[in-house]
């Protein structure tokens, strides 16, 4: 009885396979290829009590994405596009890649140069990396490409939770507590929607945290191959949003500063000899320095006055065009970046849901500034890099924003961040509400 039943499960699965595989297998491929690697990584590296809990909201999160993704495409969009939407970077990103995909399937390959004719960002805009990339898998996989896309992007916001992990486990974050954590991360509105789209938000954000995880392993056993993994996701990251160019100081700051290492001297020794090489050999590095510095208000100013046309425009009329007036402009940017999007004017749905997760990052808001406290306070040496990129993003988009619409995206960052420090502040209030007795058994690195 035990056999036939068994037989009949594997008859079912290879039916159901089948069924949804048709027409589809590269995408069924796809999805279950990485599910298998994932679920087998968290089995190897995840502690016991943490692994099945993982892999079940892991595999939820990834397959609910995937479902609602290629619902929204098969709905919405015309079949025409290959899986990615006819308007916004969506369009910009999976228009290149076909066009492009189609010439070197044709033998042509153009230089990249010459690939800015095709690119729809602007007219002489460069070609974007994350472009390219859309490209090779539209070359690899043609017209099924675009919903391969779709599952990566759904696969690369799922995925984040395994950096998350390590990370609160480096903080000391007990596992109900991190299991908070993943649900902000998961299940935030507007990332997770973001997230169904072929939108650089995702792959961001998992690179971001990968760095931030590998970070902290360097920092207790320095390992060749956690360096190299270290430069392989800061280079993804740094590919995608140049902007976070401004984490390579930091981060060797942070490794002479705070690292507790014996040959720190030698290896300071040995990067300065290569930087004063670097300077003597090629052009020197911050040559224009004077330039750059001087033109930077205006360029602020520029950016902000040039989101006039929106509906949903702030503070785009105030003059920045010196240092002082940025200066002066940069608290109201501040609070404007870490509290709005609040929509007076909510024209759409969309407006709606915006003000309704504003709502609730208030709320969240005593957490994270109790975290971040603690942080700086107590955990200053394992959280100096993520403290950096917080205060760093905000300011970019304190001096740079001035559009509801685009701010709430480009509040990603910043969201997930803070999560980071909402969490650890949620975790030391459980501790100093527990039971004098119970807290001696608490150990250091432990996971209640």
């Amino acid at each position: 009885m035990h056999k036939l039943l068994k037989y009949a499960v594997i008859v079912l699965a290879a039916l159901i396979v089948s069924i949804l595989g048709i027409g589809r297998m590269p995408q069924f491929i796809t999805i279950l290829a990485i599910s298998i690697a994932t679920v087998f990584f968290i089995l190897r590296k995840v502690d016991k009590n943490m692994r099945t809990t993982m892999i079940a909201i892991f595999l939820a999160a990834f397959f609910l994405h995937i479902g609602l993704s290629l619902f929204l495409y098969n709905q919405t969009v015309d079949t025409k596009y290959y899986g990615f939407s006819y308007e916004g970077d969506d369009y910009i990103y999976g228009d290149f890649g076909v066009v492009v995909s189609n010439l070197w399937r044709g033998g042509i390959f153009p230089r990249l140069k010459d690939l800015i004719h095709f690119n729809l960002i602007g007219e002489f805009a460069p070609v974007q990396i994350y472009q390219l990339y859309n490209a090779v898998i539209f070359y690899l996989f043609g017209p099924c490409a675009g919903q391969i896309l779709l599952v990566i992007n759904c696969f690369f916001y799922a995925v984040i939770i395994i950096p998350v992990y390590f990370i609160c486990k480096k903080l000391h974050i007990r596992h109900k507590v991190t299991l908070v954590i993943f649900s902000l991360f998961l299940f935030w509105p507007s990332t997770f929607f973001w997230a169904l789209f072929n939108f650089k938000e995702p792959v961001i954000l998992l690179a971001l945290f990968c760095v931030f995880s590998l970070i902290l392993r360097l920092q207790e056993k320095p390992l060749l191959r956690d360096a190299f993994l270290l430069g392989v996701f800061y280079y993804i990251l740094f590919s995608v949003k140049g902007h976070f160019m401004v984490l390579i100081p930091l981060i060797i700051l942070q490794f002479f500063a705070l690292w507790k290492w014996k040959y720190k001297g030698v290896a300071a020794l040995g990067f300065s000899l290569l930087f004063i090489l670097r300077q003597v050999l090629k052009k020197p590095l911050l040559s224009n320095l004077y330039v750059t510095l001087s033109s930077l208000p205006r360029r602020f100013f520029d950016s902000r006055h040039s989101c006039y046309f929106t509906n949903t425009a702030y503070f785009w009329n105030v003059p920045t065009d010196t240092y002082l007036s940025t200066i002066l402009y940069f608290p109201f940017g501040f609070g404007a970046a870490l509290f709005l999007p609040f929509l007076l004017r909510p024209f759409e749905l969309r407006y709606i849901a915006a003000n309704i997760e504003s709502i609730a990052w208030w709320a969240l808001m005593p957490f994270l500034i109790n975290g971040i406290w603690i942080a700086i306070r107590k955990e200053a040496r394992k959280t100096f890099i993520m403290l950096a990129a917080f205060f760093f993003w905000i300011s970019a988009l304190a001096l740079t924003q001035a559009s509801m619409g685009t701010l709430l995206r480009q509040k990603a960052i910043i969201y997930y961040i803070g999560f980071m420090f909402i969490g650890l502040a949620i975790d030391r209030v459980l501790d100093s509400i527990e039971k004098p007795e119970t807290l001696p058994g608490r150990q250091a690195g432990s996971n209640q």
